[in-house]
């Protein structure tokens, strides 16, 4: 156990990476997602490289990180998706080298046996889907709660927790949205620890907050950030991304 996580640490401290950063202009929202990184804000990071992907979509170390980010989250399946997406598109050897050490201990963490037990000394979800970002429809067979999603307006749901300091910070920016697309978009705040909220949180397949999920109307997820925004331009920049500029 000790040398998976010797190996596990040695994947994931890429600090300051370089390689590959002469083919692109990376824009000082790459550069603060990188600080992010290195402070082990990974849910924010994670949110900026997002956002930086939408401006360079084929950069493969945008992705690589994304992929990091996503391994620190425990978010294997979509971890694992990113560092394929980067063996598929670079031509730059050392990034390709450290995405095939990435997937070793991948492969190796998910095959063994005290994943998810109890006794293990880093327990982690037991399963991820294979495409956590777009679950189906929520139904009304889970406590009728979930069916209330789908509706004539698209809704922004923030699940958040009362000891989660992001999720304080972000509250106030949540609001002020509300206000902003009254009318034309629901907002809704969930506690991600109330009982009654238990089978949306296994839906949604939440393991971090705040975590934001965009509906459309009729229920489908179309975005969701790991983290949240730091002010309302941001916030209102992946609105857009997820209903169209119209909004």
């Amino acid at each position: 156990m000790k040398q998976f996580l010797l190996s596990l640490s040695v994947v994931l401290c890429l600090s300051a990476a370089t390689a590959g950063r002469q083919a692109l202009a990376y824009s000082p929202q790459f550069d603060q997602a990188i600080e992010s990184f290195n402070a082990r804000q990974y849910a924010q990071a994670l949110y900026q490289f997002q956002t930086e992907v939408h401006t360079n979509p084929q950069d493969p170390l945008t992705h690589y990180y994304m992929g990091l980010c996503y391994h620190h989250l425990n978010r294997f399946a979509e971890a694992t998706q990113e560092y394929n997406w980067v063996l598929l598109n670079s031509q730059d050897p050392e990034l390709i080298q450290r995405v095939q050490m990435g997937l070793q201990v991948l492969a190796r963490f998910q095959s063994m046996p005290a994943w998810g037990s109890a006794t293990s000394e880093s327990p982690l979800p037991a399963s991820v889907p294979q495409n956590s970002s777009q679950p189906s429809a929520p139904q009304a067979q889970e406590g009728g709660s979930a069916s209330a999603f789908a509706g004539a307006k698209p809704k922004i749901l923030d699940f958040y927790t009362t000891w989660c300091g992001p999720c304080k910070r972000f509250a106030p920016i949540f609001h002020k949205a509300e206000a902003e697309y009254k009318g034309r978009i629901e907002f809704l705040s969930l506690n991600a620890e109330e009982p009654r909220n238990a089978a949306i949180v296994r839906r949604y397949n939440l393991h971090g907050y705040p975590t934001i999920i965009f509906l459309n109307a009729a229920g489908r997820v179309v975005d969701r950030l790991e983290g949240a925004p730091g002010n309302l331009k941001d916030l209102q920049t992946v609105i857009q991304r997820a209903y169209g500029p119209a909004f």
